[in-house]
């Protein structure tokens, strides 16, 4: 799959879960911290003509930080945030296997 594309089905996955956990009455206090490393991630990879791997890395590394918490205190489950930390991985060794990105 391709990088770039990768990256922005990433940042729609975590924008879709954000929207899940605004709607929970329980509302996890770091969603918009969490959608904002979603969303960079994406953009990050995207943005010509020089995508900056190393801010979504750590955008990426963030996001999966703030997917660990939420599960660890309860917002969601471990089978809810499994795959998108998955993808964020694969994301990762995409970006790492990558060596120059090219949009």
């Amino acid at each position: 799959m391709d990088l770039v594309k990768a990256a922005f089905d990433y940042s729609v996955r975590v924008a879709e879960l954000v929207k899940h956990l605004r709607s929970d009455e329980k509302g996890f206090p770091l969603s918009d911290d969490l959608l904002e490393c979603g969303v960079n991630a994406g953009m990050f990879l995207r943005d010509p003509p020089s995508p900056d791997k190393d801010k979504a890395l750590a955008c990426l590394n963030k996001a999966d930080y703030l997917l660990d918490m939420a599960a660890t205190a309860g917002y969601l489950t471990e089978r809810q945030t499994a795959r998108i930390r998955e993808n964020g991985q694969e994301l990762i060794k995409m970006i790492n296997e990558s060596g120059g990105i090219q949009v």
